[in-house]
């Protein structure tokens, strides 16, 4: 019962941000998505958010440019040249009407948020530090944010993936 429900969960989730970057986007538009993977720190996709959403989104008539610092190999086998694969987060975010950050990556904190002019970023996370939010002028931050305690998800993720990687 419990994993049923958890399924339904997500993909109510998975379809609540569908409809926020539906809102933000025409048909033809160009949509960046920022993490691929399962989970920061693999390369692993299977039940990937980000790949299901770049899918998605190319139903819906949207062009789609992704980047993921470990699961572009991947991510090729799974949509072929159904999308475009970014080199690196800045060149994902400058090919792009609307950015969709779907998972907290640090590599995203070397972004050049300045350039971002009209795009729309939607963070899915609320993982961009304040800095980098005020710089963006169309900034619409989902999920939960940061803690009580003044730690932010950089924090949590960055310590997370030190974790993964030595364990």
């Amino acid at each position: 019962l419990m994993p049923r429900a958890v399924d339904q969960s997500n993909a109510a989730h998975g379809l609540f941000v569908l409809r926020k970057v539906l809102e933000a986007s025409k048909p033809g538009e160009c949509i960046g998505v920022f993490g691929l993977a399962y989970k920061p720190g693999t390369s692993v996709i299977e039940r990937s958010f980000g790949v299901d959403l770049a899918g998605w989104l190319l139903a819906e008539g949207r062009k789609v440019v992704v980047w993921d610092p470990i699961a572009i190999p991947e991510v090729r086998q799974a949509l072929g040249e159904r999308v475009t694969y970014a080199e690196n987060a800045q060149d994902c975010l400058n090919a792009c009407r609307v950015a969709v950050l779907v998972m907290p990556l640090p590599e995203l904190k070397s972004v050049n948020w300045k350039v971002t002019g009209e795009r729309i970023v939607l963070d899915c996370w609320r993982f961009l530090a304040p800095e980098q939010t005020a710089e963006l002028e169309n900034y619409r931050p989902l999920g939960r944010g940061y803690s009580s305690t003044g730690q932010t998800l950089w924090d949590l993720v960055s310590h997370e993936r030190i974790r993964l990687l030595t364990d």
